[in-house]
């Protein structure tokens, strides 16, 4: 008990203070923290583990990714990747504290005999997300969830992924490549954090591209060089970025094709549909405003999903724009009157 004890306020400390470095956590806390690794305490279920709500002493929780024994994932591989999680630190990515690598060794039948055999169990402890993701927020009212929180939920987005991309101190630039709605998960507030970096390859900082064998992802979310060559670089999370800001504009995965004219087309009609009971502002923003931030956001949506990877804009290109976009309006409020010529969408 006071082994357990412990390790609730090691944990605890690290949730409280994200400079505190993740800890190594026994296995038999893990089981005793998940009941055993119980149906009931089940959070979700993917490709390369499960993920089971744990319960500290102290009534606190954390997610725990259970990883599934497969051949990519043997300990040095793991190793790795533990290494570089253990770098990853940002408000919109979800927060790593602690991990587990234990070797047991166990009776197994094999062709009839019983043979002493290793198994290794490897975990790893996340902060638990209360709001769940945001797969169960995407319909085609968006679960009523009003436009500011999903204008911030689309930002923070972008944000994280940015982080991934250009600013984590990792060994190399890390890819997301299954970057979709069931990975993207919710705290309290609605603040958005990235998770489930089970699929993420990382990359050297020299290497723009590589053509992976392994076949993992989600299709709709997934870009077509992608699905069709096998080819992978940070366009490929942009792509699938760009599919999640369609959704959470439109209710819908895809965007218009063609001209420059064509896609205007497209975004007026769905500016001026847009239901205005989700048109919540908060003070000194007005509904022009909101309007500017729905065709924006359709604007780098439409982008993100070019069929050619050369003509999309990096994360960073797409951080600028909604830097410079914001302080353009935070001009527009302090002075109470239109800047230049930025309001386009007007109903």
């Amino acid at each position: 008990m006071d082994n357990e004890c412990s390790i609730d306020d090691k944990l605890d400390r690290i949730l409280q203070d994200e400079r505190a470095e993740p800890c190594s956590i026994p296995l038999q806390y893990l089981r005793d923290i998940t009941a055993n690794f119980s149906a009931d305490r089940e959070l979700g279920n993917g490709g390369f583990g499960v993920v089971y709500k744990g319960e500290l002493l102290n009534g606190k929780k954390v997610a725990v990714k259970n990883l599934r024994s497969i051949p990519q994932c043997h300990e040095p591989q793991f190793q790795k990747e533990l290494n570089n999680l253990m770098k990853v630190r940002h408000k919109n990515i979800v927060r790593f504290v602690g991990y587990c690598c234990e070797t047991q060794k166990l009776y197994e039948k094999f062709n009839g005999k019983n043979i002493l055999a290793e198994s290794t169990k490897m975990l790893l402890c996340f902060e638990y997300m209360p709001s769940g993701s945001l797969q169960r927020y995407i319909s085609d009212e968006m679960g009523g969830l009003e436009w500011n929180r999903r204008y911030k939920i689309i930002k923070g987005i972008c944000n994280g992924l940015h982080y991934l991309h250009d600013e984590c101190q990792a060994d190399g630039s890390i890819i997301h490549l299954d970057l979709k709605p069931e990975n993207v998960l919710l705290d309290e507030n609605f603040v958005p954090k990235i998770s489930d970096f089970g699929l993420a390859k990382l990359f050297d900082h020299e290497k723009t591209q590589t053509s992976m064998t392994l076949f993992a992802g989600s299709l709709g979310y997934m870009s077509p060089e992608y699905i069709y060559n096998s080819i992978v670089s940070p366009m490929s999370d942009v792509y699938s970025l760009g599919v999640i800001i369609m959704q959470m504009v439109t209710g819908n995965k895809h965007g218009p094709s063609g001209t420059e004219e064509f896609c205007e087309d497209f975004i007026e009609p769905v500016i001026s549909s847009f239901p205005k009971d989700m048109l919540s502002t908060q003070e000194n923003m007005s509904i022009q405003t909101a309007y500017e931030q729905i065709g924006r956001c359709l604007e780098t949506g439409i982008n993100c999903i070019q069929y050619d990877r050369r003509k999309r804009p990096t994360i960073g290109q797409i951080v600028n724009m909604f830097d410079k976009f914001e302080g353009v309006h935070s001009n527009v409020a302090d002075e109470g009157r239109p800047h230049g010529n930025q309001v386009r969408y007007h109903l």
